[in-house]
């Protein structure tokens, strides 16, 4: 019996594993049971999940050149996309493009829109800009221009058409109101400049040499000039007590300068001669005819407006006592987030802003305009 029960199990043992080979076969050939899965889990994270906070977010600015770096920046951004325009003196001229390419950078930083127009030292399409401005709205509006009457023409269209602005060297007004204005101290520069070429003729000759004054200077481009040569001409004065001034007047032409420039030393050859020009540009011209006359020895140079081309010169020139640096580069980034502070709050700037200015000679030019 035991026997029979024995041969009993093996045969069902051998039946079941013919079952499962049969069924192995069956799913290999495509008829396999659906596979399911649990579903995945997302994989456990160390970072917290914060709070929301009502706290606002942190103004982010754009990397600029390292130029820029040494302007100072403020704690300020725009409520709102604001539209700005510069409408520049002119493209002409490198001391008007020097500030604005400081206008672009600052404007670039803060993130505000800037439309840069080109007043080309004409009134005509100086208020051509402005009806520009009006028609694309403007929000802000920057006016470097040399002529007051033109700029209260604008200031008055700026005024109905509801415009903030800023008079960049000449004001604006439009009737009672005046636009804030940023003007530099155009007597004081003078004599800054003066003083600085006195200090010169008296380090190399001493104070009671008798001194030829040559101021070529730019009247017939207005006030300002006027007011800088009249400056230059009491600081020297200011020091030197031995001296006869004579003037005439540079047009803004680098070649008109160097030529009158040429002319006055072959008619003083033998005098210890003192120059005071109105900006660097025409220094250069005056430089040019002083060292082809060879007079290096006898005449001293100041220039009263620096324009960064003049720079290697004023390193290695022995003439070219030194220039007044109005910081151009700068007036975009002292103006600009005046600007927005008084969009975002309503409350107008102070309407009296002076650019500041250095005497620049080569002792301490690298500290702010280090040779590449």
């Amino acid at each position: 019996m035991k026997k029979q029960k024995r041969i009993l199990a093996l045969v069902l043992a051998v039946l079941m594993l013919c079952f499962t080979t049969a069924c192995g076969k069956d799913n290999a050939s495509g008829t396999a049971a659906p596979q399911t899965s649990a579903p995945t889990e997302a994989a456990p994270t160390d970072a917290p999940t914060e709070a929301p906070t009502d706290a606002p977010a942190e103004a982010t600015h754009p990397v600029l050149d390292a130029k820029w770096d040494r302007y100072e920046k403020f704690d300020i951004t725009p409520d709102r996309e604001y539209t700005f325009v510069y409408a520049n003196w002119s493209a002409a001229n490198s001391f008007s493009v020097n500030v604005q390419e400081g206008f672009i950078a600052a404007c670039e930083y803060y993130g505000v829109k800037l439309v840069c127009l080109d007043n080309l030292v004409d009134p005509i399409q100086a208020n051509a800009n402005c009806d520009t401005a009006i028609t694309m709205n403007a929000d802000f509006y920057f006016q470097y221009n040399q002529d007051e009457e033109i700029n209260n023409a604008i200031g008055q269209k700026l005024y109905d058409a509801g415009i903030k602005g800023i008079a960049i060297q000449v004001p604006m007004a439009a009737g009672d109101y005046q636009f804030p204005s940023y003007c530099i101290d155009n007597y004081n520069t003078g004599v800054q400049a003066g003083e600085m070429l006195a200090d010169a003729a008296i380090a190399k000759w001493g104070a009671d040499e008798t001194y030829t004054v040559f101021l070529m200077g730019y009247p017939e481009s207005g006030a300002m000039f006027q007011q800088r040569a009249a400056g230059a001409r009491d600081g020297v004065a200011s020091k030197l007590s031995n001296v006869n001034f004579f003037e005439n007047s540079t047009e803004g032409d680098t070649e008109v300068a160097r030529q009158r420039m040429a002319d006055f030393l072959t008619a003083h050859p033998d005098e210890k001669i003192l120059v005071w020009t109105n900006a660097d540009h025409v220094a250069l011209g005056e430089l040019a005819a002083i060292e082809a006359a060879s007079r290096q020895d006898d005449v001293l140079l100041v220039s009263n407006a620096l324009d960064t081309s003049a720079l290697p010169a004023l390193r290695i020139s022995d003439v070219f006592v030194g220039t007044i640096d109005f910081n151009s580069f700068n007036w975009g980034w002292q103006l600009v987030p005046k600007a927005i502070e008084w969009l975002n709050s309503g409350a107008e700037c102070d309407k009296e802003l002076i650019p500041s200015s250095v005497s620049l000679t080569k002792d301490i030019i690298d500290v702010y305009y280090p040779a590449e």
